[in-house]
């Protein structure tokens, strides 16, 4: 079952009689990718400061990342050749029978239910290689550093000598790899100091880049400051493991009281929690519904007065722009205030429907604190503020010119050995 699904994605992505399957430029400096909509958000701005300095950037996308027509003309799609996919499942016939023994004897149940997001490799590679040959970047940029994909093209990229970069584009955990690229930009001090408890989770075999220049440049996806706009609704945010029921509960508890709410999943939500969302609050126009694929974070923030999530990085979205942030578990978790935001001022805990309620009763100017926000985003409420893409952007440049003395920003270089 779990190799079906595999095949599966190589056929999706499959362009039958194209070698080569990306238009534009060639010998781009610079080669972004991204594999989910919140990633490419992430980009868009570098991505679009850059193409106006005169830069050639090649911009790739899973293809279903792709999900508005912005997107759509900003990222060529992802698709494998069928030399790609031949490759693919040579290397699937002469390794894949020795993965799978080997997970079955160490880790029964990745066999059983995740042996497919083991072969994907097998196919990432292979295409990664053939791109980076057809573009011949200097730089690669991607703002996710652990997804099976984003790993795969900086495994590549680290081979053949390109110089890689990674893009923060949410909140990070512990459990992440340690960062194993030249250059990370990053939102804030908090990222940091979670990336320096992470130097254990480098494997041993690892002979990439053992120091990272690390560039604390605010968060990368474009906010507009919105709190003072009469926006009355209360934006009530899903992570992949809120219950779908705990959810409708929740909705239906702040509609008895009379809460207008505006309801967004998020991009990576199961399906079948979506159309139970649809379902039960159709009718509902007291409820509107924001669909991360088509609306963005910006454009959701801007009809809200406050945020209501669980475990989340939204939560640092609305401080930015100046949405009030509730933190509040529709879902019992293991680790509750899993990013910090409750103990580093962010958000305020609400234990209880009671306490949620109160909450949304009163005003209060002085929450968040900016000092707790800038702790996250480095550049809030300074001269980049909103201009996060083009300081990345600006330091590109300097590195890639050897400017160093130019960047507008100084790099911290963090020791991964």
């Amino acid at each position: 079952m779990r190799l079906m699904v595999f095949f599966y994605y190589l056929t999706k992505n499959l362009r039958v009689g194209l070698e080569s399957s990306h238009t534009g430029e060639h010998d781009s400096k610079f080669l972004f990718y991204g594999s989910s909509a919140n990633q490419l958000n992430a980009m868009n701005a570098t991505i679009d400061a850059l193409k106006s300095k005169g830069e050639a950037v090649t911009a790739i996308a899973a293809s279903e990342a792709r999900g508005t027509e912005e997107q759509k003309a900003r990222y060529q799609p992802c698709y494998f050749s069928v030399s790609d996919e031949l490759k693919a499942i040579a290397l699937l016939v002469s390794r894949g029978i020795g993965l799978y023994q080997v997970l079955k004897r160490r880790r029964s149940e990745s066999a059983s239910w995740y042996f497919n997001h083991f072969c994907k490799p097998y196919v990432c590679l292979v295409y990664f290689e053939r791109l980076l040959k057809e573009v011949r970047p200097e730089f690669v940029i991607t703002s996710n550093d652990h997804n099976v994909e984003n790993r795969c093209l900086l495994a590549v990229a680290q081979k053949m000598g390109v110089r890689t970069v990674y893009m923060q584009h949410a909140s990070v955990s512990e459990v992440f790899p340690a960062l194993s690229v030249d250059y990370a930009f990053l939102d804030g001090q908090a990222a940091l100091d979670v990336y320096k408890k992470c130097r254990g989770n480098r494997p041993a075999h690892f002979n990439g880049p053992r120091t990272v220049d690390v560039f604390l440049a605010g968060q990368q996806k474009p906010l507009n400051f919105f709190r003072r706009n009469g926006a009355s609704c209360v934006g009530v945010a899903l992570n992949p493991l809120d219950d779908g029921d705990a959810v409708v509960s929740l909705v239906e508890t702040l509609r008895r009281a009379s809460v207008e709410v505006c309801l967004r999943w998020h991009p990576r939500q199961d399906e079948e929690i979506v159309r139970r969302l649809r379902t039960a609050f159709c009718a509902d126009k007291g409820v509107l519904l924001s669909n991360p694929n088509r609306e963005s974070v910006s454009g959701f923030m801007e009809k809200i007065r406050f945020l209501v999530a669980g475990n989340s990085s939204i939560h640092l979205e609305a401080a930015i722009a100046g949405v009030a942030p509730i933190y509040f578990e529709s879902t019992a978790v293991d680790q509750p205030d899993y990013y910090g935001f409750v103990r580093n001022g962010i958000a305020k805990h609400a234990v209880t429907g009671r306490d949620l309620l109160d909450m949304l009763s009163v005003e209060d100017s002085s929450w968040p604190n900016p000092a707790s926000v800038r702790y996250y985003s480095a550049s809030f409420h300074t001269e980049w503020e909103g201009r996060e893409g083009g300081l990345v952007a600006d330091c590109l440049l300097a590195l890639r010119n050897g400017e160093t003395d130019l960047m507008p920003i100084n790099p911290i270089s963090l020791n991964e050995s």
